[in-house]
């Protein structure tokens, strides 16, 4: 696991070859996402049957009447629209809206942008309130009306103001300022003095604050009834920052609001993908979406749910939480109640390393001590902590929480190959990824970097174990390296361990009868060494692909397999990485998939694990009660599988990045996660590799301080959805990948893809996509080409063409935040389509990304 950069750039390279402490409730809202209306399309279509069926055009609001009937602001096709207690679509009238409100009567309010505000009574009469043509140029966005009849506007469209309508029909200005323009200014001083950023939503609370979601200054803000404004949620700073105390967050474009009877205020943080809810105690938590973009979900808990730029929400008066699923082009609905699986929550904290990514061999307070980036870690039944690193040591951690070394003589240059016979502290190891102690207490050591297994014995002297430390070749020696190989073919298997071949061992697991299992990153097989110290092949062909599910483990193919862990049936478990999977072998030797659908991407929590989404697993780690932890590398979380099969996330909110030391572990950040362990007390243990830290999931055993989640410097929000988006007019498909300003990414592949770009301030970057065929016309699009909200920009849009057929674009970040690009190829007719397999005709594709000079 410390083998991640041998590891990605494996991938790459294989690409290229094959081209040419405390208990809550999982969701904090407790409901069971689902779509009542629209089947993801933008037209106009369904009207007089089933909600589901019909076609919406990006909705923007939703309210619920006293019956339970839900009307919808049908934005792009210039309606409201009814869904009845049957579940049938009707166009209620035949008008633009942008926002709603419902009163007790069940009269109906819209604000109708430039067109001003109406009233829909119950009949279905129209009545104009505010004619823009009579007062000018105003742009309603959000309206409210409080319970003696004022109705507030919020002037989003065009101005940044709010007003106020009262029952003469006098105007009245109650929040922002003519002289000002519109920006945020002015917190703490009276309201009509002060200035806002295209204001989108507007209600009155209980105790009579008026309360503003001021967009485009990433804030939601309160005006008391002394007219002073103040800020209560947001740090002004426009993203995402984990869910915890109300003005240390971040939003991004926070839309539609609500407040519920309990004083909740609920909100769509649209360009987060994500419903919020600020509680009483001045709190926000997420109760719908990952932050990925996308439509799935549905039948899951609304927190491992995907939404697309929300921008309505309703509470009704039982709970039910309604979303205007704006870029999806649906209307969902978050069932009030408790799903039925729960989660332990955790309180996460750093054990060891102080974020630094050098070696330091100081003998002190493992938290005071640089330790580099970490890896495989093992605690053993005294509760001592053992990791590795990409460096060229073993480093333990005593219960007193003192750091010693105790294999290897630190960083490089002193990594090699040497020592065998002495003490542990003078041998030369060469990335050791992982370590595993048997019952007597010998400690074994997968050393990548020198194709061996070592063991340390209790008097702390080192010996080989498994491999002879040169690099063995998939197959007999006289084949070539990427030929197909069949089973029992790997160079020593039937003889001594010491005298066969390893290449690039990863992890290692041992058994209560002596056996230990071995997987071979670059081989992608199993070893097995026997109690005997015979190696054989215990699982793979040497090729590197996914098959063999159902049939015996021998005869699979894997793709680059890391972790390894049994349970207590005896069966194994490994870390099919590339192939985003879990798989089994049982005691019989046939393997199946316990855990991904071989899709990289983040989804599934709250369901079967079968159908959920990993992102380059590795460590592996089962608990006594037949838990499986698994560290989920690329999408920076620790997920766990019960013992029923049912997957959650325990650790890592999904941003890469470093905070939330004290706080939940669920709001931490963590930065490309390796492996993970526990101890008897059922205490998690994690390898948060490129944080340079090991940090501690404890469960219900300490206190619960103050959760910090400040990140530090500045949140980096990396998060690699793999379903395809639906924009409008015309929805590009793909797959799509997630690319970091700070990082080469290279990958080929065929057709349309889209690229996720996560940018910061004042980035450049260049974007080069070749083809094996010059001269094929390609075509790139941008979120601001398709209508939406961008981030970067792509110049020139059509790219340059050089000799070579390498189309290359400038990409420039705008502000901070995430974005993508897509392209498609014309096919063979000269014709764009995006249509995958009109033009998948195996031209070879390759993407590169590097930071612009």
């Amino acid at each position: 696991m410390g083998k991640m950069s041998r590891f990605d750039l494996g991938i790459v390279l294989l690409m290229i070859v094959t081209i040419t402490s405390f208990s809550v409730k999982a969701n904090a809202q407790g409901g069971i996402i689902s779509t009542i209306a629209g089947n993801g399309d933008f037209s106009f279509s369904g009207d007089g049957s089933s909600a589901t069926d019909a076609t919406l055009g990006n909705p923007e609001a939703v309210v619920v009447d006293s019956e339970g009937n839900v009307f919808i602001a049908d934005t792009g096709n210039n309606r409201i629209r009814k869904i009845d207690t049957s579940g049938i679509i009707t166009t209620f009238a035949e008008i633009g809206a942008q926002g709603l409100f419902i009163d007790t009567s069940d009269n109906l309010y819209v604000a109708s942008g430039f067109d001003g505000i109406s009233k829909i009574d119950t009949s279905g009469n129209i009545t104009t309130i505010v004619d823009t043509a009579t007062i000018g140029f105003i742009g309603f966005e959000g309206v409210f009306v409080d319970s003696t009849g004022n109705i507030f506007a919020a002037e989003g469209g065009n101005g940044c103001f709010v007003d106020k309508i009262d029952n003469s029909g006098t105007f009245t200005r109650v929040a922002g300022n003519d002289e000002l323009p519109c920006l945020f200014f002015g917190d703490d001083m009276l309201a009509t003095s002060t200035a806002m950023s295209f204001p989108e939503s507007v209600i009155v609370d209980n105790e009579g604050n008026l309360i503003i979601a001021d967009t485009k200054a990433c804030r939601i803000r309160k005006v008391d009834a002394s007219g002073i404004i103040t800020t209560i949620v947001g740090n002004g700073v426009c993203g995402f920052i984990g869910d915890g105390p109300a003005t240390s967050v971040s939003l991004n474009r926070p839309s539609g609001i609500f407040s519920d009877n309990e004083g909740n205020i609920f909100f769509a943080d649209t360009d987060n993908h994500r419903i919020r809810k600020l509680d009483t105690s001045g709190i926000v938590t997420t109760v719908a979406g990952t932050g990925n973009i996308g439509s799935r979900g549905d039948g899951f808990a609304a927190t491992v749910a995907e939404l697309n730029s929300p921008e309505g929400v309703f509470v009704d008066s039982e709970g039910n939480i309604f979303i205007a699923d704006t870029f999806n082009n649906r209307i969902r609905k978050i069932t009030a109640g408790e799903p039925d699986q729960e989660q332990e929550e955790g309180i996460i904290s750093t054990i060891a390393g102080n974020g630094n990514a050098f070696f330091d061999d100081t003998i002190g307070p493992a938290t005071d001590v640089t330790i580099g980036q970490t890896d495989g870690i093992f605690v053993d039944s005294s509760g001592n902590l053992f990791f590795s690193g990409n460096a060229c040591w073993i480093r333990k951690v005593d219960t007193s929480g003192i750091i010693t070394r105790v294999a290897g003589r630190g960083f490089t240059p002193e990594c090699g190959n040497f020592g065998d016979g002495g003490p542990a502290t003078d041998a030369g190891l060469n990335f050791v990824t992982d370590t595993f102690f048997d019952n007597l207490g010998n400690m074994f050591l997968a050393d990548f970097g020198n194709n061996r297994i070592r063991v340390v014995d209790s008097s702390g002297i080192i010996t080989n174990f498994a491999g002879e430390g040169k690099e063995g070749l998939p197959g007999k020696a006289s084949k070539p390296a990427l030929q197909l190989f069949s089973a029992l073919a790997f160079p020593g298997d039937g003889g001594p361990a010491t005298e066969g071949e390893l290449v690039n061992p990863s992890e290692i697991f041992i058994d209560n009868a002596g056996n230990l299992f071995i997987t071979e990153l670059s081989n992608n097989i199993i070893r097995k060494v026997d109690a005997s110290g015979i190696i054989s092949t215990f699982a793979g062909t040497g090729e590197f692909r996914f098959s063999g599910d159902g049939g015996p483990a021998i005869d699979a193919t894997f793709f680059g397999p890391q972790g390894i862990f049994g349970d207590s049936a005896g069966n194994i478990f490994v870390s099919d990485t590339g192939n985003n999977r879990i798989r089994k072998i049982d005691s019989s030797g046939i393997i199946t998939t316990v855990a991904g659908t071989g899709n990289f991407g983040f989804f599934g929590d709250g369901g079967p694990a079968t159908e959920a989404e990993l992102a380059t697993p590795k460590g592996l780690y089962i608990d006594n009660a037949d838990n499986m932890f698994i560290a989920d590398t690329d999408n920076n979380r620790i997920r766990k599988i019960d013992s029923s099969g049912i997957i959650t996330t325990i650790a890592g909110s999904g941003a890469r990045d470093f905070f939330g030391d004290g706080g939940p572990a669920t709001l931490a950040a963590l930065n490309l996660p390796s492996d993970v362990y526990g101890d008897t007390a059922g205490n998690i243990y994690i390898a948060d590799t490129m944080n340079n830290r090991v940090r501690k999931v404890s469960f219900g055993a300490e206190p619960t301080p103050t959760p910090d989640v400040t990140p530090q410097p500045t949140p980096s929000q990396t998060l690699t959805p793999t379903t395809t988006v639906t924009p409008t007019p015309t929805p590009p498909s793909g797959k799509r990948f997630t690319f970091n300003c700070d990082r080469d990414f290279e990958m080929g592949r065929t057709g349309l893809e889209r690229l996720d770009l996560n940018v910061g301030e004042s980035e450049n970057c260049i974007l080069r996509l070749t083809n094996s065929k010059a001269g094929v016309e390609v075509k790139v699009l941008t979120k601001r080409k398709l209508g939406l909200k961008q981030s970067i920009k792509v110049e020139p849009e059509e790219g340059i063409t050089d000799n070579n057929g390498v189309i290359e674009f400038a990409i420039t970040a705008i502000n901070r935040g995430r974005d993508w690009v897509a392209w498609a190829v014309a096919n063979e007719n000269g014709k764009f389509e995006f249509n995958r397999e009109a033009y998948d005709t195996g031209n070879a594709w390759g993407l590169m990304a590097t930071v612009k000079p």
